[in-house]
């Protein structure tokens, strides 16, 4: 009966270190056509600007379906105000990079440009525990250290001036009160 439970818990060990070792994994050789972008980029582009929005998605997000078709319509409404805004997607770097974030934007009729977080200014993605340190990293370089922000998807995130307002993670962004 002991060495039942011990080959028992040792198949589990053994399995659970090959999922450690085998989900989400990164290819940081692997270079995307999408141009990517850091926190000191991001600045620079909004310097000046009065509005600006900066708008986090996934192509692997399981709740795209219920945020990508607000959030499009969305785009087109901060389009047609002239309020400048970035979507960055936070991607695994292999090689499904490209073909992933090409799909989604088929699947949600997407024509806005889409950006990627740069691989070599922010620690690697994957794996079971550190999956979204590069969106973490990158949200302590754009806003700071406590920046309180959930590693979601289909968040916005509002600037004035260069400054950081304010995040909206609810589906609807109300542009009204952002005038």
């Amino acid at each position: 009966m002991k060495k039942n439970i011990l080959i028992i818990v040792t198949i589990l060990i053994v399995a659970f270190l090959f999922l450690l070792t085998r989900i989400n994994l990164e290819n940081r050789a692997y270079e995307t056509s999408y141009q990517t972008l850091d926190g000191k980029k991001v600045k620079e582009l909004m310097k000046e600007k009065k509005q600006f929005f900066v708008i986090f998605i996934s192509s692997t997000c399981s709740g795209s379906p219920e945020f990508m078709p607000t959030l499009v319509s969305n785009l087109v409404k901060l389009r047609k105000q002239k309020i400048p805004f970035l979507v960055i997607a936070d991607e695994l770097y292999n090689e499904n990079l490209d073909n992933n974030l090409n799909n989604y934007k088929s699947l949600y009729h997407f024509k806005e440009n889409i950006y990627v977080l740069d691989k070599d200014m922010y620690e690697t993605n994957g794996g079971l525990f550190n999956n979204k340190t590069r969106y973490n990293s990158f949200l302590i370089d754009l806003i700071g250290e406590n920046h309180n922000i959930p590693l979601a998807y289909g968040i916005y995130l509002y600037f004035e001036d260069g400054k950081f307002i304010n995040h909206n993670n609810t589906v609807q962004l109300n542009l009204e009160t952002n005038n």
